[in-house]
């Protein structure tokens, strides 16, 4: 599953989920007074915070113009994964803390709505930036620089990829900084150190051609 597909089944989701509260929220009934407790607050206060989180993921996502894990799937998937743990886990919490106040449902079904929107982004980022938390298993490898390929426009500018003449268990294009990326000549060493981080999923720690080196 790729990036793209994760984020087009949360969106999904979301729709059927919007759906579902505007069958089950009593539209009809006077409108209740806003919980203020201080219980209530924090709740709230906490549960936005995942959502200002995932517009803080958004935002890197799409800035980011390097690479920093070796795959990006396993990170989307573990993050998708860690997302459902923690809206069932969350929701749940909610639910028991709210539960003997009078307007308990409302609180629930905010929790519910902001969490399911903001905990797939905010899963996808809390993975890849606990995972760097720790680097097992370092391993330095030798490739052959074959190109120096770059993107212009779009909103992220010009990106520039690092082709390898023979990946070998990595990816053709890395992308890397301009520096790096115009440092070599066709056949030349490239000396790229991978390691291990919480997660189990490899990460560059460094890429060295000549004298350029480059760490993400």
């Amino acid at each position: 599953m790729c990036y793209a597909q994760g984020v087009w089944i949360a969106v999904r989701l979301v729709f059927a989920l919007v759906a579902f509260v505007l069958r089950i929220w009593p539209w009809r009934r006077a409108p209740k007074p806003l919980d203020t407790s201080r219980k209530a607050l924090l709740i709230r206060g906490a549960v936005w915070a995942f959502f200002g989180y995932a517009l803080g993921a958004y935002s890197d996502y799409m800035a980011m113009q390097e690479d920093v894990h070796v795959w990006r799937n396993p990170i989307v998937k573990r993050g998708l994964v860690l997302a459902v743990v923690l809206f069932v886990g969350l929701v749940a919490a909610v639910y028991v803390m709210m539960r003997k106040a009078p307007h308990w449902r409302r609180v629930v079904i905010e929790a519910a709505i902001v969490l399911f929107i903001s905990l797939p982004a905010a899963g996808i980022q809390l993975v890849a930036d606990t995972n760097r938390a720790v680097a097992n298993e370092t391993v330095q490898m030798k490739r052959l620089f074959e190109r120096c390929d770059e993107e212009l426009g779009g909103r992220r500018g010009t990106r520039y990829g690092l082709m390898l003449g023979d990946p070998n268990g990595l990816p053709k294009m890395i992308r890397v900084d301009s520096a790096l990326c115009h440092a070599g000549k066709p056949g030349d060493p490239v000396a790229i150190t991978v390691a291990k981080g919480l997660w189990g999923l490899p990460y560059y720690r460094e890429i060295t051609i000549r004298d350029a080196r480059w760490q993400p």
